[in-house]
């Protein structure tokens, strides 16, 4: 059967059905993230995109923190990434509702395609956001173009300056990879790091990645 992304497929979808796919992706999401706190995984926080129209929705709100009650996980431990232009699809008033009042819960807000008109200065200040990700478009060649890190560069000093972590997406080489830890990026995620995965195969990954850590070194004092 073929498969599409949401993205693909969202501006054919109503309302209605597009309320019921997103309250499903959170009930999904946040019972992984719950059974990796099972597996003893190290996951402190989950990220979900979502999209301007999904955030316009009056239910999602309380759909996403009654499912946080539900699951016994608080606020904090999910991350809600905003992937286009605040209000642009859903309306300025209704997504900017709904953005305060997941904030005020206690979510952690962050802000996709950092750097090419996903969101002006000012609403860095006042929906909170705390994480700022730039994506391929920036990535792209960086460990060798000299363009691509003069703009790297730019938009990490003004993510340093306003005080927000920082995530690179899309990283797709470990040259890429290599690049961006060495100048500060706080976090990267693309191919060069692990490849799309399933939720069993999220599992299994978490797992191994759990048993490659070394052993924590205890401190014992001498007799």
């Amino acid at each position: 059967a073929e498969t599409r992304d949401l993205p693909e497929i969202e501006a054919r979808l109503d309302d209605d059905t597009l309320g019921q796919i997103a309250a499903h992706v959170l009930r999904q999401a946040l019972t992984c993230l719950k059974g990796w706190d099972r597996l003893g995984a190290r996951v402190p926080q989950l990220s979900l995109p979502l999209s301007d129209r999904m955030l316009a929705d009056p239910l999602l709100a309380d759909t996403l923190l009654w499912e946080l009650d539900r699951q016994d996980l608080t606020p904090a431990r999910l991350e809600i990434e905003i992937t286009e232009p605040i209000g642009l699809a859903g309306g300025r008033m209704p997504v900017t509702a709904g953005l305060h009042r997941l904030a005020a819960a206690g979510c952690a807000l962050a802000l996709g395609a950092f750097g090419t008109g996903s969101a002006g200065l000012a609403d860095l200040r006042r929906f909170g956001i705390s994480r700022v990700s730039i994506g391929r478009e920036f990535v792209s060649d960086c460990d060798r173009r000299a363009d691509q890190q003069r703009m790297i560069l730019a938009v990490l000093a003004l993510a340093e300056h306003l005080r927000l972590a920082t995530l690179a997406d899309g990283v797709a080489t470990m040259d890429e990879n290599a690049f961006l830890a060495q100048i500060g990026f706080g976090a990267v995620q693309g191919s060069a790091v692990a490849p799309a995965m399933d939720a069993a195969e999220v599992d299994a990954f978490l797992l191994e990645y759990a048993q490659s850590l070394p052993a924590p070194f205890e401190l014992r004092r001498k007799a």
